[in-house]
């Protein structure tokens, strides 16, 4: 559920409607580009849109994006998502400049997501330049009645104000940190003692050290899982995984559904029947993480 962003939810609408071209949505990793644009994309299939998405920094090169871009039938209100493009090569920039003019005239809205890192976003693209306008939106932490929102879906209970506000501090509003350090509050058993979780906060590391912690608290079947999962392409099937892990049937989809239980798989909502890691991130890390998972 997408909570906080109903401004720029509204611009992508204004963007869509007006003149499409590209839009680029831009801020720290983890602070839910991907999520808007999706959400925005999905809701514009709903309405009988036609939608394409596409992740970089995975198997994406020039070629699939040309594929892509010519296989979707291009016309006014058509939203091609362009995810993690800050992660594109060159020569898959050099085409998108190519198209833009393409996108524009068609009246199609393509949405790219770009972690800046605290750069320009034009130069997070390595300059990339066009004399096509692009509307640039920047996506901030939330603010504290969504960051609540966050904090307590994935607590599935309310919240003290002072746990939430020092959530909030910690996390600088991120949302993908906020559930992270929730998670990882669940798991030392720290709900019930809020001082103790605020005093926890003070010592967590960024984003990627909570994460990998959480990782290595995983039981070893459940961390190899996601090693093996790491391994497949981003919407990837379960049958596939299954081919990975050496379980029956039973014991494999009690894996998985702990790994969506601990926030790390979900459903994807790109193709039916197929998963795909809750953020780039947790496929980055898990993926690091083999050697901890033979040594379990």
């Amino acid at each position: 559920m997408l909570v906080g962003r109903e401004d720029a939810l509204a611009r992508l609408h204004g963007a869509r409607e007006d003149r499409g071209g590209l839009t680029l949505l831009v801020g720290d990793i983890g602070v839910g580009k991907s999520r808007l644009a999706e959400s925005f994309a999905l809701a514009a299939r709903e309405s009988g849109a036609a939608i394409s998405c596409m992740s970089y920094g995975t198997s994406a090169d020039a070629l699939q994006v040309s594929v892509l871009l010519r296989a979707q039938e291009l016309r006014p209100g058509t939203v091609l998502v362009l995810d993690d493009l800050h992660r594109a090569d060159r020569a898959s920039l050099e085409l998108l400049r190519t198209l833009l003019p393409e996108i524009a005239d068609a009246g199609a809205l393509a949405i790219g997501t770009v972690d800046h890192h605290g750069r320009e976003p034009l130069a997070a693209l390595g300059g990339f330049g066009t004399d096509r306008p692009i509307t640039v939106i920047r996506v901030g932490g939330l603010d504290g009645r969504s960051l609540a929102s966050v904090a307590e879906r994935v607590a599935c209970r309310p919240l003290p104000e002072p746990l939430l506000t020092a959530l909030a501090v910690r996390s600088a509003g991120n949302p993908l940190f906020i559930a992270e350090l929730v998670r990882s509050i669940r798991a030392e058993g720290w709900l019930e003692d809020s001082e103790g979780a605020m005093v926890a906060l003070a010592t967590w590391g960024r984003l990627e050290e909570v994460i990998a912690h959480r990782v290595r608290r995983l039981a070893g079947t459940c961390r190899q899982l996601l090693v093996q999962a790491a391994q497949l392409q981003v919407h990837f099937d379960l049958q596939a995984l299954r081919g990975r892990v050496e379980r029956d049937t039973e014991s494999f989809l009690d894996l998985v559904d702990e790994a969506e239980r601990e926030g790390f798989l979900e459903p994807s909502p790109w193709h039916a029947g197929r998963y795909r890691f809750s953020h780039p991130l947790h496929r980055e890390i898990a993926g690091g993480h083999e050697r901890i998972a033979r040594a379990s």
